[in-house]
Formats: C-alpha cells, sequence, structure tokens
C-alpha cells in the first residue's frame, strides 16, 4: 500500500517537471511565426461592396417597417380627434388656425380624390357642375379658382398650388407641392391680412382621413407622403405632405394595369368577356416587366376590372379593345392631345364616363358602382368606393403602349 502511494507520488512529480518546462520554452521554439495574411486590392474592394449592399438592403428593410408602421399607427390615431399642424399640438395649432377667417368653414358640399388630384366644391360635384359657366356654383360667389395656403412657410397663390376654372382644370395637383401643411381656400383678395383669407372645412363637418402617396421623382426616385383630414372637432380641411423616401408600403401602387374586358359596340352598349385567357394575361405582365422601369415604379398586373378597383394604386391602365386611348371626363386637360373622352348620351347615367374601365375605377366622383344600362357582368359593388379613387386610362392594344403609360407616370 506504501508502495502504490509513493509511486503516485513519483508521477505527480514527473507531471509537474514536464509542465514547468513547458512553460519556460519560448515562442519560437514552440512553434514557427504564423505567417502574415495578405489582402488584394480587389478582395478588399469586395468587401466593402458587400458591406455596402448588407447595410443599404438593412436600411430598406428598416425604412419599409417604418412606412408599416406609420400607416398603422396613422390609422389608430382617432379620426375625430382634433387636427393639428405638422409637428405642432393641440394648443400651438390652434393658435395658427386662429389666424385666419371663418366665413368658409362647412361651406365645402363636395370632395373626391382621383389619384393625386383634389376636387372641392361648394356643392355636389358632376359632370353638368364642371363648367366654366358654373364657376360661383364651385367656388363661391366672386371667387374665381380654389387656392391652397402653404400654412408652414406662409405662402399663398403659388402656381402649382391652384385650379384653373377659365382652362377646365377643376382640379388641385398635390403630386408636386412641398412638404408642409395646406389650407384649401377660394378667395380673390390680395391681403395679406390672414383674416382675409377663408379656408374651407367639409359641410356638417365630415370625418375624412385619407393617405395617398405621389408618383416617384424621376430624378431622386422620392415619394411624398399626403394626409387629408376634416372633422367636426376641427376648424378646417387640413392637407399634410411629407417625404416618404423611395419605398411603397406593401399595399399600395403606383399602378394597376390589366386587359379590357368590356367592348363597346352600336349604341354605347357593352359585350363582356367574364374571364381573360391566361396568356393574354402573361403576355400584357412580360410587356409590362420589360419595358417599364420596375426599380422607379411600383406596378401590379391583375386579370379583370374588379380586382383592379380592389388594388389601392394612383393610376390604372386598360390595354384592349378600343380604336382611341381614353381617360376621364374629369382629369382630362389640354395638355393632353393625345386623348379623347367617351361619356354616356343617355339613361340616367347621361354625361359620365361611358366605359366601365374608366368609371369603375375613378370611382366616388363618376358615379361607380351603380351599373350600367345594358352592360352584364358588372357586380362591382357601389359599397366597395371610397371619395378616392384612380387616374384611369383605356389604351389601344399597340406596340406603343408601355411607352404611353411611361410618359403618364413621368408627369
Amino acid at each position: 500500500m506504501k508502495k502504490e502511494k509513493k509511486n503516485k507520488k513519483q508521477n505527480i512529480t514527473v507531471e509537474e517537471e514536464k509542465i514547468e518546462e513547458q512553460e519556460n520554452i519560448t515562442p519560437q521554439e514552440s512553434s514557427s511565426p504564423a505567417p502574415k495574411k495578405s489582402f488584394s486590392k480587389g478582395s478588399i474592394i469586395t468587401k466593402i461592396i458587400t458591406g455596402s449592399l448588407v447595410l443599404g438592403t438593412f436600411a430598406m428593410l428598416c425604412y419599409s417597417v417604418f412606412l408599416l408602421i406609420h400607416d398603422s399607427t396613422s390609422s389608430s390615431v382617432s379620426p375625430d380627434s382634433y387636427i393639428t399642424l405638422h409637428g405642432k399640438n393641440v394648443s400651438d395649432s390652434k393658435k395658427v388656425f386662429a389666424e385666419f377667417g371663418t366665413a368658409k368653414q362647412n361651406k365645402a358640399a363636395d370632395l373626391a380624390l382621383v389619384g393625386t388630384k383634389l376636387f372641392l366644391s361648394e356643392h355636389k360635384i358632376t359632370p353638368s357642375l364642371l363648367s366654366t359657366s358654373n364657376t360661383s356654383e364651385i367656388v363661391g360667389e366672386g371667387n374665381s379658382n380654389f387656392y391652397l395656403y402653404n400654412v408652414t412657410q406662409d405662402v399663398s397663390k403659388f402656381t402649382s398650388g391652384q385650379t384653373d376654372i377659365s382652362n377646365n382644370i377643376f382640379y388641385l395637383e398635390l403630386n408636386h407641392l412641398d412638404t408642409g401643411d395646406y389650407l384649401v381656400y377660394s378667395d380673390a383678395s390680395n391681403s395679406t391680412n390672414k383674416k382675409d383669407f377663408n379656408p374651407y372645412s367639409l359641410a356638417n363637418g365630415e370625418t375624412i382621413n385619407y393617405t395617398i402617396y405621389t408618383l416617384p421623382n424621376t430624378s431622386t426616385k422620392e415619394r411624398k407622403r399626403i394626409t387629408i383630414r376634416n372633422n367636426q372637432n376641427s376648424p378646417y380641411l387640413l392637407i399634410n405632405v411629407q417625404t416618404a423616401g423611395s419605398t411603397l408600403p406593401e399595399s399600395r401602387y403606383d399602378a394597376v394595369i390589366f386587359n379590357t374586358q368590356y367592348e363597346e359596340k352600336e349604341n354605347q352598349t357593352f359585350s363582356y368577356t367574364e374571364t381573360i385567357a391566361e396568356d393574354t394575361k402573361n403576355s400584357l405582365e412580360a410587356l409590362v416587366n420589360e419595358n417599364i422601369d420596375m426599380k422607379l415604379y411600383k406596378v401590379k398586373v391583375v386579370s379583370s376590372l374588379k380586382e383592379a378597383s380592389e388594388v389601392n394604386a394612383t393610376m390604372a391602365f386598360s390595354v384592349g379593345s378600343t380604336s382611341k386611348d381614353i381617360t376621364s371626363l374629369f382629369t382630362i386637360n389640354s395638355s393632353m392631345s393625345d386623348f379623347t373622352t367617351n361619356v354616356l348620351t343617355s339613361t340616367s347615367l347621361v354625361s359620365y364616363d361611358a366605359n366601365p374601365e374608366i368609371r369603375e375605377l375613378v370611382g366616388y366622383l363618376d358615379n361607380a358602382g351603380q351599373y350600367y344600362h345594358d352592360v352584364t357582368g358588372n357586380d362591382i359593388s357601389s359599397t366597395t368606393f371610397s371619395r378616392v379613387g384612380k387616374e384611369s386610362f383605356l389604351l389601344t392594344d399597340s406596340s406603343t403602349v408601355t411607352s404611353k403609360i411611361n410618359t403618364l407616370l413621368a408627369k
């Protein structure tokens, strides 16, 4: 037993000596020097580019998440809460609003959005109302146009912020506005006293809270987010414009494109194709993907008018059986010399757009969803529509169709 203990002790001593010897070995003795890592100029550049792409992708992901959160949080705010100016609280907003006149509060009887075009009127907007002879009914006695007042910069009557009723432009184009808060007024006065400016609010304090996105700037690729609000607890209709980056939220599109289902026959009757052939849709989709800048524009190709009506898009393009390019009577202007309108000449919808592909997508303003005389297959319910519609075009199916779409998107 004692012998075993002695052997164990000797073994421990030997191990300790070995460990001590190893600790005393110098680095040169223990191993050969590690080779130095060398990086070529090309590999360094590659790593920098890869890192930049990763960071860029991450930034885009974060911005997309921000837009989704913004849309959801905006909708969670009570639509009847007091409408504040951007960056100001209720108290500060009230002080600014108190500087303006109140004569036009509750005077706007009707409002509609078609793409980025805002229509407003002191009477119900109909095709027959939109005439220079009815100017006083639209903008009020003694006035000639609607104007935007830039509250943020304290600027009134600027060129891009007014209608041009004498030239049959009855809408305010919001696509090119600078960031800031805007009020709508129709006063002809050139006064510098804000009390002489009387901004509008909707009749009966109607509650609206609409958010739209502009088309991207072709140079900067940037869009703007526009919010239009009105309620009975706030003195005026307020338009707010903010930058929104180059990425749209998931459910938003610049344009929806589809094949025409209705073909006009004699006496403004239409035949209806219920189902578009798969190869026809695929052909259109391929044409769009090849000829439209999908990095700049967010476009969705769908199979039917009904599906197109459900897409949240600024513009709509229907391609098919028409011998001429058509747009809505509400949005056509003198610069659109290559387009015409096609309106109904009979039935209770006389003077409204005749082609379903136009009328159903313009929406509320065009009496959409009210069904057509002698048209089968029109099953789009009127309850589908809010006051927000799409600027809509019916284009001939030709080799230049995508060129026309690109021109209209870049307006």
